[in-house]
């Protein structure tokens, strides 16, 4: 286990919140296959579903907040798309305010295709994954982490 290295990773909402239909409430497979990836490599994963719809006082600023308070991430990840790019820069940007030392990496179809936008509305954006993420992101870990080659200074897949 590579301890004190936590890292969460966050399926944002919708930039509709009401749109809360079963589909749209669905954590992208890719999530599911980063987490496993990360966990059999040592690092401490957890992911929450910020667009699961319909509880009493569903606030998911503020189910973020008690995540990033609680868990403490050295890296949240944020699964992001066109709909939901606007939730996830807002969350990148709370991020930062509750834990300014959190890095915040970005992937998905929105960032892949758009970095330099996303880059330049969102600051709080620290790095951008383009393309699929598994491979890369287990490398960003372990170079944030120390437990990775200290060569390793280039990893062409992030912005």
């Amino acid at each position: 286990m590579v301890d004190g290295f936590n890292i969460l990773l966050v399926n944002p909402a919708c930039q509709d919140l009401r749109v809360t239909d079963d589909d749209a409430a669905q954590v992208p497979i890719g999530l599911y296959t980063m987490a496993a990836l990360l966990i059999e490599k040592g690092f401490h994963t957890d992911i929450i579903n910020l667009a699961a719809p319909g509880r009493a006082g569903h606030d998911p600023i503020a189910r973020l907040r008690d995540a990033v308070t609680g868990e403490k991430p050295a890296l949240v990840g944020f699964s992001c798309t066109s709909p939901s790019r606007i939730h996830a820069m807002a969350c990148a940007r709370h991020v930062k305010q509750w834990s300014p030392g959190t890095r915040v990496v970005f992937g998905g179809p929105a960032p892949t295709f758009l970095p330099d936008f996303m880059m330049a509305q969102c600051p709080a954006i620290d790095y951008i994954v383009r393309g699929e993420g598994e491979y890369t992101l287990l490398s960003l870990a372990r170079v944030l982490s120390g437990s990775g080659d200290p060569e390793t200074r280039m990893l062409s897949a992030i912005d």
